[in-house]
C-alpha cells in the first residue's frame, strides 16, 4: 500500500466498473504520475479485479471484511436506524465505504481527499484527520437527487475547503438551494481522449458496423448511457415509430448498463408491442476498452437525458468522436457547447420533439458535417485530456501549496 499520498480520491464505484467520474479518476492516476494518488472504491464481487499492471497498488478497494464486532451489529439493525451519528449516511455498502475509509486514513495520509459526490463523507472524516488536509467535493453533477430539505440538513458543505465542478450552472443550481454556500468553488470540465474517441473513416465505419453486427447500410443513431428512466430513452422509444415512418433507414442502437432491471423490462417491452424489433437493438453495458468503437460505427448521437447533467461524458465522448449530436437543453450542455456544434431540443418530455431533428439530420448531409467538424474542434480546443490535466496539474499544486 502506499504511504504519504498527495491525492486520494473517494469514488464508491471502482475504476473498471462502467461510469464516467471513476475511469476519469483511473486516467488521472495513470497520466498525472507527479503526484502519489490512491483511489479507494467499494467491491463485495467474487470476480477477479483487472490487474492495472504498473500502477495496481494505486487501487483499493474495501468491503465487510475486517469490520468490527459493532460495526457488524450496526450494520444489522432495520435502515431506519442507521442514520444515527452517521450525518445522515445509511445503507450498509455506504456505510462499510465510509468505515474502511477511515480506517484507511492514518495510514495514507493524504494530503488532499478529493471526495466524487460523497458528500456526506466530509463531515465524518473530518474527525479522523489529525494533519494538514485539504478536502475537495468535486461535484460532478446537479445535486438534482436530493430534496432541498435535506440538501440543506445532510450536504456538510463546511467540511469542504473548496468544490471543484464542472460547470457553473451546476455550482448555481446548488448555491440556490443551500442554506449556507461558503467553500471556494473551481470550475474544471470534463475531459475526454482525443486520440482514442476521433472520427473513423469510411472503411473502419464499415468493419466497426460488422464487429457490432448492425446494418451496414442503414443510419445507425445512436443511444449510450445509463439506462434508468431519468435519461429519458422511452421518449426516443416512443417517437421511433413516426421516424420510421418517415425514413425507414433510421436505425435506433441503445446501448448502456443500469441496475433498474423494471426499466430495461419496460423498454424491452415498448420495442415489442411498437413493433420496433426490426429497426431498434437494445444491448447492455460495453466493454469500456470497447465504447470508442460504438460511437465510431454510429452515424448519429442522441441524448434526451431529463435531468441536467454537470458536463455529460456519453456527449463529449460523441463530439470527439465527430458524431453529430442532438440533446436535451440543460444549462450544463449549454455552457459547453453552442447551437452551432450541437443541436438543443427543448423541453425533452414534450410528446415527440425529438421527431423534427433527427429527422432534419438524417436528410441534410450539409448540417451532419458542419455539426460534427464544429464540435470535434470544440472539444479538441477546450476539452481534450492534455488540456484539462494541465488545469488539474494546475489546481492540485496549489491545494498542496495551502497547507504549508
Amino acid at each position: 500500500m502506499i504511504h504519504n499520498v498527495d491525492i486520494l480520491h473517494l469514488s464508491k464505484k471502482p475504476h473498471f466498473m462502467t461510469g464516467s467520474f471513476n475511469r476519469f479518476i483511473y486516467e488521472q492516476i495513470r497520466q498525472l504520475n507527479e503526484f502519489r494518488q490512491v483511489m479507494i472504491s467499494y467491491w463485495d464481487k467474487e470476480n477477479i479485479i483487472p490487474d492495472e499492471n504498473d500502477i495496481k497498488d494505486a487501487f483499493i478497494t474495501v468491503n465487510k471484511k475486517g469490520l468490527n464486532l459493532f460495526q457488524k451489529l450496526y450494520l444489522m439493525l432495520p435502515k431506519r436506524y442507521q442514520t444515527f451519528g452517521f450525518n445522515g449516511i445509511s445503507g450498509s455498502d455506504k456505510l462499510v465505504y465510509l468505515w474502511q475509509t477511515a480506517k484507511l486514513l492514518p495510514r495514507l495520509n493524504p494530503k488532499i481527499i478529493i471526495f466524487y459526490e460523497q458528500y456526506k463523507m466530509g463531515k465524518e472524516l473530518r474527525k479522523v484527520i489529525n494533519w494538514p488536509c485539504r478536502f475537495v467535493l468535486a461535484q460532478r453533477r446537479f445535486s438534482h437527487f436530493l430534496e432541498k430539505r435535506e440538501f440543506k440538513k445532510n450536504c456538510s458543505l463546511g467540511a469542504y475547503d473548496i468544490i471543484w465542478t464542472q460547470a457553473h450552472a451546476a455550482y448555481r443550481f446548488d448555491k440556490a438551494r443551500a442554506d449556507r454556500y461558503e467553500p471556494l468553488v473551481k470550475v474544471i470540465p470534463n475531459a475526454v481522449d482525443v486520440y482514442k474517441f476521433r472520427p473513423a473513416s469510411f472503411e473502419e465505419k464499415r468493419i466497426l458496423r460488422g464487429k457490432w453486427n448492425l446494418p451496414e447500410k442503414q443510419f445507425v443513431v445512436l443511444l449510450l448511457s445509463r439506462q434508468v428512466p431519468k435519461k429519458g430513452t422511452h421518449l426516443l422509444l416512443h417517437s421511433w415509430p413516426k421516424i420510421i415512418s418517415e425514413n425507414s433507414n433510421a436505425y435506433l442502437w441503445i446501448l448502456g448498463g443500469g441496475d433498474d432491471s423494471e426499466y430495461r423490462r419496460y423498454l424491452e417491452k415498448m420495442i415489442h408491442s411498437l413493433g420496433l424489433s426490426e429497426n431498434v437493438r437494445i444491448q447492455g453495458a460495453v466493454d469500456q476498452n470497447e465504447i470508442h468503437t460504438c460511437y465510431q460505427a454510429s452515424d448519429l448521437y442522441v441524448f434526451p437525458t431529463l435531468h441536467p447533467e454537470g458536463m455529460a461524458n456519453t456527449l463529449l465522448e460523441a463530439a470527439a468522436s465527430g458524431l453529430p449530436c442532438i440533446a436535451a437543453d440543460h444549462e450544463g450542455a449549454m455552457e459547453h457547447y453552442s447551437k452551432d456544434e450541437v443541436i438543443f431540443v427543448s423541453d425533452p418530455n414534450v410528446e415527440d420533439v425529438f421527431i423534427e431533428p433527427v429527422l432534419k439530420l438524417i436528410r441534410n448531409d450539409a448540417l451532419r458535417e458542419s455539426l460534427k467538424h464544429a464540435a470535434r474542434s470544440k472539444v479538441e480546443q477546450n476539452y481534450s485530456q492534455e488540456i484539462i490535466f494541465d488545469h488539474l496539474k494546475r489546481f492540485y499544486r496549489r491545494q498542496l501549496s495551502m497547507l504549508g
